[in-house]
């Protein structure tokens, strides 16, 4: 086992990813820092924070309750993030070695992830801060052993997940709704569970030998996670492909030609598991208006604005961010068959129009807390599809990585570079000027109509763009096309 470990420290350390960029491996690490000194911040001055909020209360029974949340959310990331380590394992079927003990590698191994880290730096602060000078030694333990507990128990449901969940993707909308639903009833106060959740997690650290309960509900996990694997844990399992339904909509033929690039843009998309669990994810984030739409936002058009822009482009952007690199692996096919340059710019245009559209429904909902979200929604999103889209398009033709479709989600940035991040900034930043001018000009309140009058000429002369994005990618083209070649 122990050499097992020391054979994935090895590949790790040893990868060609971490020779690529010292860029990206700054910015890695700059990143990782920020995530371990926050969560470290927020434990440590945990108390002072809870009873700023909560006056009166005690603070580890709120603290409790509050992990409640955190655990719930965790169980989403992971979900979306956290890879689970199965395939590394192939080399080693065909060696002598048990499959039981590959099994029981794979599962001590997904303990070794950033996510973990971060919890365990969640809650050791605030454990020896308040709870260990202020509780006897037994209650203390087993409080430890509970909050250490969710942590294994959310990483070994993650296998169970990962398994059903992927087979049958609308559980994941449930699941999201779920969590959404408790979140907001708590942020609320219209539901709360967090008070009974608390009180049976003091009632058991309450208890002589309280730490077995949660251990045992861990072991019963791991011992179901075990079957799981070994049911599955077979190399034409681990490898074979999934049986793909083939996507056929009679609306998109219609389209002809454009409509078969549309439709392999979809499939693009919903097949690849890289893009498929970014875009997934980025659903969530669609929750954030229920953060900033708030009473005190509501009159900060500034707030109101970059909300605005944030929803509507949320689903888009992690597809505009690589329009190229996506088509990386099979870019040489599209400049060389005959497939018009125009009708291959435009397919990207309407797909990446159709994810601000659907961003923008979903959204929709959010005018119902006030009707001036619905008209800055509307004027953003069609400034989304009339100029970002081909802001993002423009500065893609500067990409000269492939974009690895099957690679993990978290914290990767195989396929970005420095011009990748410049490039990305005129889209977060324009508007947001635009409204500074207007405002130091006077004309503050005529932000949103100048942004929604400029998204509809984009459309309009949309025409025209395509042709100036068409020059551009007739010059870079064969630039771009050396850069994916290369591994």
């Amino acid at each position: 086992m122990i050499e097992l470990l020391i054979h994935q420290w090895k590949e790790k350390t040893r990868s060609p990813f971490w020779q690529k960029s010292i860029f990206l491996n700054i910015i890695l690490g700059l990143l990782g820092l920020y995530f371990i000194l926050n969560f470290v911040i927020i434990s440590f001055f945990a108390d002072k924070i809870i009873e700023s909020v909560y006056p009166g209360k005690e603070v580890t029974v709120v603290f409790s309750g509050l992990l409640l949340y955190y655990f719930l959310f965790e169980i989403i990331l992971r979900f979306f993030i956290q890879q689970l380590p199965v395939v590394s394992i192939q080399p080693y079927l065909l060696l002598a070695v048990k499959r039981s003990q590959l099994i029981r590698y794979t599962i001590i191994k997904s303990f070794f992830h950033f996510i973990n880290l971060l919890a365990f730096l969640l809650i050791l602060p605030f454990f020896f801060k308040i709870i260990l000078p202020a509780y006897p030694g037994t209650f203390a333990i087993n409080w430890l052993f509970i909050a250490f507990s969710f942590i294994a128990f959310n990483n070994l449901l993650n296998f169970s997940i990962k398994k059903y969940f992927s087979q049958k993707p609308w559980l994941i909308a449930i699941l999201l709704i779920l969590v959404a639903g408790v979140a907001y009833g708590g942020l609320t106060e219209r539901l709360s569970i967090t008070e009974g959740f608390s009180g049976l997690w003091m009632a058991v650290a309450s208890l002589q030998l309280g730490f077995i309960i949660p251990l045992m509900l861990v072991f019963a996990l791991a011992f179901f996670t075990f079957h799981i694997l070994k049911d599955s844990f077979y190399s034409d399992n681990l490898s074979k492909a999934r049986n793909r339904k083939t996507l056929e909509w009679s609306l998109l033929d219609s389209f002809g030609l454009q409509g078969d690039l549309l439709k392999t843009e979809i499939r693009l998309i919903l097949r690849n598991k890289r893009v498929r669990n970014q875009t997934l994810m980025f659903f969530f984030f669609l929750l954030y208006g229920f953060i900033f739409y708030t009473d005190t936002n509501l009159d900060k058009q500034f707030v109101m604005l970059f909300t605005g822009l944030f929803l509507t482009i949320i689903l888009a952007s992690n597809y505009g961010q690589y329009f190229f690199n996506l088509d990386g692996q099979f870019f040489e096919f599209y400049i060389t068959s005959n497939i018009s340059m125009e009708d291959y710019i435009r397919t990207k245009y309407l797909m990446f129009g159709l994810l601000c559209f659907v961003s923008y429904i979903i959204t929709l909902p959010y005018a119902l807390i006030d009707p001036k979200i619905g008209f800055i929604n509307t004027a953003m999103v069609l400034w989304n599809i009339g100029i970002t889209s081909w802001l993002f398009m423009f500065a893609c033709t500067y990409n000269k990585t492939a974009f690895d479709l099957e690679g993990s989600t978290f914290m990767n940035y195989q396929g970005t570079g420095f011009t990748h991040f410049l490039g990305v900034l005129p889209v977060l930043f324009l508007p947001l000027f635009i409204h500074l001018i207007f405002r130091w000009a006077g004309f503050g309140e005529y932000t949103i109509v100048f942004l929604g009058i400029m998204g509809l000429l984009g459309i309009v002369f949309h025409h025209f763009l395509i042709s100036l994005v068409k020059a551009q990618l007739k010059k870079r083209k064969f630039i771009m096309a050396a850069g994916f070649r290369k591994k």
